[in-house]
């Protein structure tokens, strides 16, 4: 037998509503209606005021990055793709942080002795690489020494020659230096390698090794999948969020990395939506992408690197840099806002010295001014011969304004030096510009000297240190003072800067010493290119503020996120 239920009261209800009319019913119903209405929005305003939106795990983000990945291998790295890999998948003791600042990545703390040659780091207790192993100080005292052995043939090695590295326990580890180097800190961002891994690898086939799912790190990210063509070459990497990450599981799920042979490639790619985000370099693919950009409502973030391009000039291959006058009025010729605004359209920063924008003291740098480069000239005796080029008597010799521009067969640089040709030649100057793949440039014009002048560019760490570029021990091979320029006061500026202890020291010290380069002129200074990087509307908590490599974009990425969950003020984290 089959039990019935029934409503309290019900009967009466059925009696009640029975003897209403049509009309009457219908205003009944549209009553609760109203009824019903008003409370579950009652209900939803008491909910929103008392609830928050916060980030919840989960979502895609699809990026495309140029060139194929060689070495994924931190000690190797040495392209932007490869750093960018790196930056996901490994973590250093320290890492980039806001503002161009150093936070700790595995490390949960470091002290520095008062003389500034004792570093000792402190790991997190939850620091583990992706296979689940905990990370100790055998994994940094390994890692640093592969960088050291010769056999790695790692661009790192030089940072650690003369450094002692004494393990305490397996979570203080301790560096001694010669003496003190402020910029030392950096150093510190190197990925840390997995011993039980890398120890069964010979160092001479480190760079046999190509990035598969078999890679371990301790970074955010770890990789899942390597996609290649038919041809065997690598056209995406996936990888997945590591929600052990010692500075907390990143938020997005899963980065897909998609590698294009060009600008030009990965810019169709995004029109076509393949894929979502995109960081470029070039100015003329940065408008086009900005534009596109524009079009689907993306975010868009613009930033100065701190990549300097120059003239640099040789005054031991060509004598007549060796006059004042002659590096002032080139300088006075030299139209920066022009090639900023018109060959980059905008999206460079125009620069007078050696330092980068963002720490550069205020100085003018609409400095064009023709009329008095041509009288400079003259009163220090040049004269225009009967070809309209400027020569003078120098000593016995009579040294005609006549030179070439060596730079490289890159399109913006080419260009660049075509327009400074042009320039110069209003001056009165005789130019042969000289173009060049990037490794011959490098290999037979750099590394031996052979150019009087050069365009070229220096790419500034984080770490200030200009001591390769400009210090007259660094005027040969390996050196990188390829102004060949000599001063003692700067030298002794840019000895002072690595001992100083503060960041704030260092750029006080560095503003003196380009002071004494802005004067003295061994180069003219031309921009700083800026990284243009787009993003989906989708990610929130991204950021693009002062940084000094790409991947630095990547610096607070477990923080970014797609996806939320709507939970009450008292349960969210704070």
């Amino acid at each position: 037998m089959k039990k019935k239920f029934f409503l309290p009261y019900s009967h009466a209800l059925d009696r009640r509503t029975g003897s209403f009319s049509l009309t009457e019913k219908i205003l009944l119903i549209l009553l609760l209606l109203a009824i019903i209405t008003s409370t579950f929005s009652l209900l939803s305003k008491i909910s929103n005021r008392f609830t928050v939106e916060i980030p919840a795990h989960g979502g895609v983000l699809e990026e495309a990055l140029i060139g194929i990945p060689r070495f994924t291998n931190p000690l190797l790295a040495v392209t932007d793709t490869d750093r960018d890999i790196v930056a996901l998948v490994y973590s250093g003791l320290l890492t980039a942080g806001p503002g161009g600042s150093l936070i700790g990545d595995i490390a949960e703390k470091y002290d520095v002795s008062e003389d500034g040659t004792i570093y000792t780091f402190t790991l997190r207790d939850n620091a583990v690489f992706h296979d689940g192993a905990p990370i100790t100080t055998d994994d940094i005292e390994f890692t640093i020494n592969q960088a050291r052995d010769p056999a790695t043939k790692s661009p790192r090695r030089v940072n650690w020659e003369g450094v002692v590295v004494e393990k305490i326990d397996s979570k203080i580890i301790k560096f001694t230096l010669k003496q003190p180097y402020a910029p030392f800190a950096e150093v510190m961002t190197l990925g840390i390698l997995p011993k039980h891994i890398w120890n069964q690898i010979p160092a001479e086939e480190y760079s046999f090794k190509e990035p598969n799912s078999e890679t371990v790190g301790s970074g955010p990210y770890k990789i899942t999948k390597l996609r290649k063509n038919t041809e065997g070459i690598a056209t995406s990497i996936e990888l997945v969020s590591f929600d052990k990450y010692a500075r907390g599981a990143p938020y997005i799920s899963k980065i897909v990395l998609k590698f294009y042979a060009s600008d030009a490639a990965a810019i169709t790619a995004y029109k076509k939506n393949e894929v979502e985000s995109f960081a470029s370099f070039s100015s003329s693919s940065s408008k086009i992408l900005i534009e596109s950009a524009e079009k689907k409502s993306a975010k868009i973030f613009e930033s100065s690197l701190p990549r300097l391009f120059g003239l640099f000039f040789n005054q031991s291959h060509k004598p007549i840099f060796a006059q004042s006058e002659v590096r002032e009025a080139l300088s006075l010729a030299t139209d920066r806002r022009t090639i900023v605004e018109g060959l980059f359209d905008g999206r460079a920063t125009a620069i007078v010295g050696p330092l980068p924008a963002s720490i550069a003291s205020a100085t003018s740098t609409d400095l064009y001014d023709l009329d008095e480069a041509i009288r400079l000239l003259e009163r220090k005796g040049w004269k225009k011969n009967a070809d309209g080029i400027y020569e003078k008597k120098i000593g016995s010799s009579l040294e005609t304004l006549t030179f070439s521009l060596a730079t490289s067969n890159v399109a913006e640089l080419a260009e660049t030096a075509d327009l400074i040709k042009a320039s110069w030649e209003k001056l009165g100057a005789k130019i042969e510009v000289k173009k060049f793949d990037t490794s011959d440039l490098n290999q037979n014009v750099i590394r031996p000297r052979q150019y009087d002048a050069l365009l070229f560019g220096e790419a500034i760490g984080r770490d200030l240190d200009l001591y390769a570029f400009w210090h007259s021990h660094e005027r040969n091979d390996p050196g990188l003072n390829i102004s060949l320029y000599t001063n003692r006061t700067a030298d002794e500026l840019l000895e002072k800067s690595r001992s100083l202890a503060t960041i704030e020291e260092r750029r006080l010290s560095l503003k003196k010493f380009a002071e004494i380069v802005i004067q003295e002129k061994p180069a003219i200074f031309l921009f700083s290119p800026n990284i243009s990087y787009v993003l989906p509307a989708k990610i929130e908590n991204a950021s693009l503020d002062e940084i000094w490599n790409a991947s630095d974009r990547f610096h607070n990425i477990q923080n970014w996120y797609i996806q939320t969950d709507s939970v009450w003020k008292i349960f969210a984290r704070t």
